[in-house]
């Protein structure tokens, strides 16, 4: 046996080495290429965002012009919430004010903007102030960027007036919160010079903004707006390269983690057929000569032969080494040494196979076992059952506790939200996903009682997140979302799975909403 572990120490270790070098090629390749594809993706993205939220201003004609002047002349009359989502029931308001005052009279066809009662003026531009808004939001969203508005040069020399800033300051009054209007920065035109071209021209250009920021390095793309041959404006959208890169690189390591994990089960597979194909042979053949010596029993010579198998140099050598043996005793011994091997390798195999499906962090089951009992839950289907869902939680602001605090308290707030979750879904297998991302099986009671377990743990978080005595790595958040199998609109889990998702998404915005 020492022999043995001397040979599969050596065969671990090559395969190890080739793994970390098969790990690197892969990670260098796979973090340029990603780079590379998420780079043209983010910048046909500005490009594009831009060109169509002006597109769409420059369609509004005279209602945007007319938007503009009036916000320029009268940003500290005005009163905007920070919540813009009401936009639509602001935008009706507005309609059925001007048609109680003007009725039977239509805009732009008989009647200018101007035209309209100073209430009835400062309404419109309310609405289109929070449409606009929301629109820049929904696009950054949608296409990864980090912030997208819309700007026009101010009376001050090399400044810019901030008209549709998706993000501004606020202030208070009378108890409620509003965003801050007619913002004036300062823009150096030789750190800006796209910008300002892109102004003087009344053309896009070919190139970005570049510079360094209290945000991190940022790319800006300008997009003209031109209404009637006047130039209004620009619209500004914007990556920032740090957030971007990071982005890459912890999907290469996602990647890398997986190519691992599968380069991991196949060499240990590998080296088990070596072993049994090959080393194990070699040893056993020198253990029965070794007993041979000792005992001068000829039996053994049948154990080598009926252990031959193959026609390679080490069933040559056994075929030879058995003409000189025949004992019957060392037979057995070695079909019990064969025994308790096997064993060992059953329970070493049983062990691998159990650490393969556990979380390291957390101690709950992972990925690989998440796909094992998806599979489980489709026979079961195939089989009648009708009764189950699936719950998802993910955990908020994770990347945010990392890189303040660092991964080790991030971990602290990936366990405890594992513990929350398997305390309140006490019935049920729970699994780790992904780094933030934790999924329930509903089934049996947990299954029928899904409401109210929603509500205990939404109740939990809202507890632990509060908890002023706790940590902010400690005082956790999360979002939920649960969604039970309907024959009627699920035709497989992955559907039932998706509607959770979706609704641990919507959750998800709400709270960020809430936090905002």
């Amino acid at each position: 046996m020492k022999k043995q572990k001397t040979l599969l120490i050596g065969f671990a270790a090559m395969f190890l080495v080739f793994s970390v070098i098969v790990l690197v090629i892969c990670g260098i390749s796979t973090y340029n290429i990603q780079t590379k594809i998420q780079s043209r993706h983010l910048i046909n993205s500005m490009t594009d965002v831009s060109e169509y939220i002006c597109l769409m201003m420059e369609e509004d004609g005279a209602e945007f012009a007319f938007f503009q002047d009036y916000f320029i002349k009268h940003p500290d009359t005005l009163r905007i919430t920070t919540d813009v989502s009401d936009w639509a029931d602001t935008e009706a308001e507005f309609f059925e004010a001007f048609h109680r005052e003007y009725p039977g009279r239509t805009l732009e066809s008989d009647m200018d903007y101007s035209e309209m009662s100073d209430e009835l003026q400062a309404l419109c531009v309310v609405y289109n102030y929070k449409y606009w808004t929301h629109m820049m939001l929904e696009a950054v969203d949608k296409y990864g960027l980090e912030y997208v508005y819309y700007v026009t040069p101010a009376a001050e020399k090399d400044s810019i007036y901030y008209i549709i800033d998706p993000g501004p300051e606020t202030f208070e009054e009378d108890g409620k919160e509003y965003r801050k209007l007619g913002v004036v920065y300062p823009e150096d035109p030789a750190e800006h010079r796209n910008l300002w071209k892109t102004w003087e021209t009344g053309n896009i250009t070919d190139g970005f903004d570049e510079y360094d920021n209290e945000y991190g390095h940022t790319y800006v793309f300008y997009y003209p707006v031109v209404i009637d041959g006047v130039k209004l404006g620009m619209v500004g959208s914007e990556i920032q390269v740090d957030s971007f890169n990071k982005g890459i690189l912890d999907n290469t390591l996602r990647q890398l983690l997986f190519i691992a994990l599968i380069l991991i089960a196949g060499e240990a597979v590998l080296i088990f057929l070596v072993n049994k194909r090959y080393i194990s042979r070699v040893v056993h053949l020198s253990e029965n000569v070794k007993s041979y010596g000792e005992n001068k029993d000829p039996a053994v010579a049948k154990t080598i032969d009926e252990d031959n198998i193959g026609n390679d140099e080490i069933s040559f050598l056994a075929s030879q080494t058995s003409s000189m043996i025949r004992e019957i005793d060392s037979y057995m011994t070695f079909l019990r040494s064969t025994t308790i091997e096997l064993s060992q390798t059953k329970e070493e195999a049983a062990r691998m196979n159990k650490l393969a499906t556990k979380d390291a962090l957390t101690g709950i089951r992972n990925k690989t076992a998440y796909d094992e009992e998806i599979g489980h839950l489709k026979m079961m289907m195939d089989g009648g059952l009708k009764k189950f869902g699936i719950a998802m939680v993910d955990l908020n602001y994770l990347k945010k506790i990392n890189d303040t605090y660092g991964h080790e308290k991030g971990n602290i707030s990936i366990v405890t939200v594992c513990k929350i979750v398997c305390t309140v879904f006490e019935h049920s297998p729970v699994f780790r996903i992904g780094g933030d991302e934790f999924v329930i099986i509903l089934t049996g009671y947990d299954f029928e009682h899904i409401e109210e377990l929603n509500e205990q743990f939404i109740n939990t978080l809202k507890e632990v997140s509060n908890d002023k005595n706790l940590a902010p790595w400690e005082a956790v958040s999360a979002a939920i979302g649960y969604a039970k199998f309907d024959p009627d609109i699920d035709k497989d889990i992955e559907s039932v799975f998706k509607r959770a998702d979706e609704a641990m998404y919507e959750q998800k915005k709400s709270m960020h909403a809430m936090r905002e």
